[in-house]
């Protein structure tokens, strides 16, 4: 797929700068940073993480500003509020990236055993360039307060700026993807089960779904948050978040 012209990106850039502001101003500072080994430092000093993404991990996979980077949220004490991660590929099969496990690992590889994938056929062919998010943390004591929502969609908006992504996708636990909230909360527009049985990052049988959305959502969704921000200026985050929760739109299907 062609990349877009640069016009078509300015709107994420404009979201990009209105969720900062809007962080800043409820008490968060922001720093984003391709340092991905500081990323791995802040997981692996995090409370209640299940596991590092080796995805985003730079012992295992090969990552430079030109494919990754993080975002780090802090208190105006610098204290650790919240991080996400951001990882960029350039393949002709996505799918195949999870197959051979190079999703997680593409340094020193030794081992691929075969993966249960249960991908429906109604999943698109995903190929191209793809944005690809994880490694989201909250904070227990900063939960409830918007961040969920709005950092996949701030890293999104920062990956258009950047890496002009054809896709976007992600993997999260089966917890997590029965819980709706890669799509509600998210703003993934599709979500299915993906892995059923032996998981290569835990060692062991996990149901593992995988979520996506083309550029064409992604474009359009940020047009509705900066018109969500604009039409509730002086609201803090959660409050945004309850009204966008009232129109959440109906799942659409992906488009190409």
């Amino acid at each position: 797929m062609p990349t877009a012209p640069a016009d078509d990106f300015a709107d994420p850039r404009k979201l990009v700068r209105a969720y900062l502001a809007r962080l800043e101003r409820d008490g968060f500072y922001v720093t984003v940073s391709s340092d991905m080994n500081a990323w791995v430092s802040m997981m692996e000093a995090a409370p209640a993480i299940r596991v590092v993404n080796p995805t985003f991990d730079p012992a295992h996979s090969q990552l430079d500003a030109s494919n990754s980077f993080w975002v780090r949220v802090t208190d105006m004490a610098d204290n650790p509020v919240a991080c996400i991660a951001n990882r960029l590929f350039d393949t002709d099969d996505y799918l195949g990236l999870i197959r051979n496990w190079r999703l997680w690992y593409d340094r020193g590889l030794k081992e691929v055993r075969p993966l249960n994938i249960v991908l429906p056929d109604t999943v698109p062919f995903v190929a191209g360039r793809i944005g690809h998010h994880g490694g989201l943390w909250v904070h227990p004591g900063h939960r409830k307060r918007g961040l969920s929502f709005v950092l996949p969609r701030l890293t999104r908006a920062l990956s258009l700026a950047n890496f002009r992504p054809d896709w976007h996708c992600g993997m999260v636990f089966g917890d997590l993807g029965d819980s709706g909230l890669p799509k509600w909360g998210y703003g993934y527009t599709n979500m299915e089960l993906c892995i059923d049985g032996y998981f290569p990052v835990t060692g062991r049988d996990e149901r593992v779904y995988m979520t996506y959305i083309s550029r064409a959502d992604m474009l359009d969704q940020t047009r509705g948050d900066l018109d969500l921000l604009e039409l509730h200026p002086d609201q803090q985050l959660v409050d945004v978040v309850a009204v966008a929760g009232q129109r959440q739109d109906q799942p659409r299907v992906a488009t190409g």
